[in-house]
């Protein structure tokens, strides 16, 4: 299970994964099975093919948690054929 964070955090995590020369995409998951109650962003860093972190972002309300996301992001919509709990993508 990973563990929450807030949005300096994830802005600090978001400048050292591009400082390595990797990326983040930061997928936005609506009340999944592990945390029924919000919504989730979790990153997943892609060198390497991607792997979630231990750590996510959360929020009672998609709103919300999209105003923790670091600053400078791309929203990409979900895609067909998505897991039904995700709902959008951010790069």
């Amino acid at each position: 299970m990973s563990s929450p964070i807030q949005r300096k955090e994830a802005e600090l995590l978001q400048m050292n994964t591009i400082q390595s020369g990797d990326l983040l995409v930061w997928t936005v998951y609506e009340r999944p099975t592990d945390y029924p109650d919000h919504y989730i962003a979790r990153p997943f860093a892609t060198r390497g093919g991607e792997r979630p972190l231990q750590v996510h972002l959360q929020a009672p309300s998609v709103e919300e948690l999209r105003d923790k996301l670091p600053h400078g992001l791309v929203r990409l919509e979900r895609m067909e054929g998505d897991d039904p709990v995700i709902v959008e993508t951010w790069l």
